[in-house]
Formats: structure tokens, sequence, C-alpha cells
């Protein structure tokens, strides 16, 4: 449902009452249909374990991450509604409010209290439990009891073709998980959650832009230089995400550092795979803007379906061999994998000309610091102000490699252009 309050929220956005008959349809469609699929997979989670992992010793593991259903639905449409209307810092605050109770939760549960598996799930459940009270807190204003079959009709026309793939995509969070159990050790699968938590701040820095992007991409749509507008979104967020998120990529160890035990430290060059499934996303809601507008939102089943798979058979393969580090990749390849389907099919929808030449500089660009960062690891320990010291002049020249080379020259000259204006601003000001 939450994005058919995307794709429809301008169209209401003229009269509050309309707004909120849309917004409150929505959100009692998202709860009947929330706990309707719950209670179903509830009811077969023991043969769904028994099918998937051969015994149920995980199945409170698997029933604590059905529960979340329901609350990640209403908590995705309040997400929505805050990003349309346009109040950044509050998204960025819940955004960033999410990793950091998330993070605390799974160091809680998993470090301290070893619960292990069920651990990852009850921290997932909690903080988005904590995250929906404050949204409806925050949003109250605009949801009433009411109830509109005509915004249902069009709601369930544009959304219901997505269905497949919002099951899809929670499977793509949940099910490797239990596949680690059959392979890995608990501490393996403590390193995952950790390096899958410190990965998520990626998600901030990719909800940010979002924020600003989201509601623009649709309210410009029938504008004629809208597909112009697409294409400079895509080239803005490559050149500014991609050096944002090779920051947590390349400094993952020093982040691990400050905010685990030292046991916990090898899962730095996991976070720092972890990233590229972030990144992945974001670039996927750019390309697919197509598919909103011409309203071929079954592709998106099709796309996730297809990336689910890729995921387990990538699972399935490379976590025996790679343990933990394969489930990362498997993670990354299934949302790749989301990205290529999805962008192909809005390419032959709705047509913009993306430079994909760009994105494959911008990961060749992420994987060699990263490599370049993990190398330069083993030394770590032994020389750890020196080694930082040593990163960040990396790092730095990376980035001026980044600027001169990497990022397009409009793109370049238009920040330098900013920048500079920005500190003329700032010294005729003292």
């Amino acid at each position: 449902m939450e994005s058919a309050v995307g794709r429809f929220f301008y169209d209401d956005n003229d009269e509050l009452e309309s707004l909120r008959y849309l917004l409150s349809t929505a959100l009692i469609c998202s709860i009947i249909g929330g706990i309707l699929a719950t209670s179903i997979l509830w009811f077969f989670s023991g043969s769904i374990c028994k099918w998937f992992l051969g015994d149920t010793f995980n199945l409170w593991a698997f029933r604590i991450a059905i529960i979340t259903v329901p609350l990640t639905a209403i908590y995705n449409q309040f997400i929505i509604v805050l990003r349309l209307m346009r109040k950044p810092w509050v998204f960025l605050l819940l955004n960033v409010s999410f990793v950091i109770i998330s993070f605390i939760l799974v160091i809680l549960f998993i470090i301290y209290l070893e619960i292990g598996l069920q651990g990852y799930f009850l921290a997932n459940l909690c903080t988005t439990l904590v995250c929906v009270i404050i949204c409806f807190i925050y949003l109250k204003s605009f949801y009433r009891i009411l109830f509109s079959r005509k915004h249902l009709k069009k709601m369930l026309k544009y959304s219901l073709p997505q269905l497949p793939s919002v099951v899809a995509n929670w499977c793509m969070t949940s099910f490797n998980r239990f596949i680690m159990v059959g392979y890995l050790s608990r501490m393996d699968i403590g390193l995952f959650a950790i390096g899958s938590k410190v990965a998520s701040i990626a998600m901030v820095i990719v909800s940010v832009f979002r924020m600003a992007w989201d509601p623009l991409a649709i309210s410009i749509y029938k504008t004629d230089n809208a597909k112009e507008i697409y294409v400079k979104a895509f080239e803005a967020y490559g050149t500014v995400v991609v050096l944002g998120v090779a920051l947590i990529g390349f400094f993952s160890k020093e982040i691990l550092t400050i905010l685990t035990t030292p046991e916990y430290y090898g899962a730095s060059l996991l976070t720092s795979v972890l990233v590229l499934q972030f990144l992945a996303q974001g670039f996927t809601n750019i390309v697919g803007i197509g598919i909103s507008i011409e309203k071929k939102t079954h592709i998106l089943s099709y796309a996730m379906i297809l990336a689910l798979l890729i995921l387990l058979i990538c699972s399935y393969i490379l976590i025996p061999i790679f343990g933990a580090m394969g489930a990362a990749w498997a993670n990354v390849m299934g949302a790749w994998t989301a990205f290529v389907i999805v962008y192909l099919f809005a390419q032959r929808f709705y047509p913009v000309n993306y430079q994909i030449r760009l994105l494959l500089k911008w990961i060749t660009f992420y994987l060699i610091l990263i490599t370049i960062g993990n190398l330069i690891v083993p030394v770590y320990l032994s020389h750890q102000s020196y080694i930082f010291v040593i990163k960040l002049i990396i790092f730095m020249v990376a980035g001026v490699f980044y600027s001169f080379f990497i990022v397009n020259k409009n793109w370049r000259d238009f920040l330098i252009t900013k920048f500079s204006n920005y500190i003329l601003n700032k010294s005729s000001n003292n």
C-alpha cells in the first residue's frame, strides 16, 4: 500500500480531508493485510521451518520475524508520507534513530545475552515497533477512522500486482539468515548481524537522497524535461552517495572498533561488502521511476522474485564454502539482480538515457577502495594510530582521483562552484 500512497499522494493533496481518506484507507488495509499474512505464516511456520531448515530448532526466530511483517508495512507507509511531506529533518532523525536503536539491540541480544538468531529478529521487531509509535505520534493529524472504497479500488489496482514483490522482499531480508543456521556457528551469525547493522549506516545516506528525490520524481513526471532531470538525479546519486558509502566501507574496521568488542572486528569486510546491497537499492529506486509512471507495477514482482531466487541459490552455494562472507555476497547479488531487471523493463516502457558506464566506474572505484582498505587491516592492531592516518591519506587521494577521473565534468564544476560560493559567503559574513 505504501507504493500506492506514494503514487497518488499529490493527486489528493489539495484537500486535507481527501488526503486523510487516502492515508487512513491505506493504513487500515496495511494493518488488516499484515495481520492476515502473519496469521497464515504463523499457522504454517512449523512446516516452513521443516521444509527449509530440516527441523524446527529456529521456529521462534521465524515467528518473531513474521510478527515484524505488519509493523514493517505500517512503518514503510509512515516513512513514505514523511518523505512526500518533505520533512527532511524528521525523516533523517527517524532513519538515524532506527539504525542506532537496531544496532544497540543487536549488540545487547547477540553479544551480551547470546540469544543468537532470535536476538537478531527480536532487535528488528523492537526497533520497528518503537519507530512506528514515534511516527504515529508525529503524523496522527493525518489519520482518522476513515475508509474510502474509491481510494481502495485505485490503490489496489496499483499495488496488488506488487504483492509478490513485497513477500519476496521480506523473504530476501530473512531467509538466508535461516540458511546460515545450518552451516555457520553462532559466532559467524553474530559477525554477519553486526556487519549488516553497521552497513545499514549506508541506508541513512541513501535515505537522505531519497528524501529529496522521491517526491520530486513523482511531481515532475508530466513535465517536458522530466527525463533530463531523471538522468541528472542518477548522476547526482552516483557522484555523492557512492563516495559517502565508500567512506563507510573503507573505514568499517575503525567504526567497529568504536562500537563493538575485539571479537567482532572481523565483521569489517562483511560490512564493506553489504554496503553494496544498500547502494543497489538506491539505484533501483531511481531507474524504476518509469515503472511507477506507466503503472507497470507487476514488473517489480518479477524483479523481486527473480532476485529472491538468485539470493537463495547463491546462499545455498556460497554459504557452505565461504561462510558469512558467502551470505553477504548472496545478498549483494540478489539486490543487483533486482536492479538489472527493473532497469531493463523500465527502459522498455519509459526509456531514459541513464549513464550505465558511469555506474560501472563507480562500482569499480568502490571495490578497489575497500580492497585496499582491507589489505591494510592485518597491520591494524599493532599500529592503530599510524594505520588510521595512512588510511585517511589513501582515502583523500582516492577522493581527488574520483573527482577528476570518475565524476562527470559538469557535476564537478557545479560542486566546486557551490563550495566556493559557500566559502566566500562564510568569509564575507565573518
